[in-house]
């Protein structure tokens, strides 16, 4: 009996050690360039405009319904981008499973959204992104025209 109750013991103090780790690999991906990587099958993938949008994205991956999911990529909500987009990682909420991101690359460049958290594993090599690439939709470089601004603030 004294047995039994020290391997459930140490099977308690060891536990959250071996289920932290898991958890690690995604938190230390905050504040990084990443890319999003869907289900393998998928061309296009979704980034969800709010949290709710992201959470329905959820419920119907885990139905594994293609169509749905198609359908899903359909819905205003849901901004379509290519599978293994580069991103930039601004939260990620663990416990809820989603992570928030910037596109950086393609149509949707310089908007953010929530996706799976386990959209961005498989990132041991990150994007790499020139010194002076911007995470906005439009180029504000030197040759864009200059929009005065009617307060007088330059």
């Amino acid at each position: 009996m004294i047995f039994k109750f020290r391997l459930l013991l140490i099977a308690l103090l060891f536990s959250p050690m071996v289920s932290y780790s898991g958890f690690c690999q995604y938190a230390s991906l905050d504040s990084k360039a990443i890319y999003i990587n869907g289900p393998r099958d998928y061309d296009l993938i979704g980034v969800a405009l709010s949290q709710k949008a992201c959470d329905k994205l959820m419920a119907i991956m885990a139905l594994e319904d293609d169509l749905e999911f198609k359908q899903a990529l359909e819905s205003a909500d849901i901004l379509r981008i290519e599978n293994h987009t580069p991103a930039l990682v601004l939260e990620v909420k663990l416990f809820e499973a989603k992570a928030k991101v910037i596109i950086a690359e393609g149509l949707q460049r310089g908007y953010s959204g929530w996706v799976p958290v386990d959209w961005l594993k498989d990132n041991q090599g990150q994007p790499v992104f020139s010194r002076n690439y911007q995470f906005l939709p439009y180029d504000f470089s030197e040759s864009s025209p200059i929009i005065e601004c009617p307060w007088g603030i330059k």
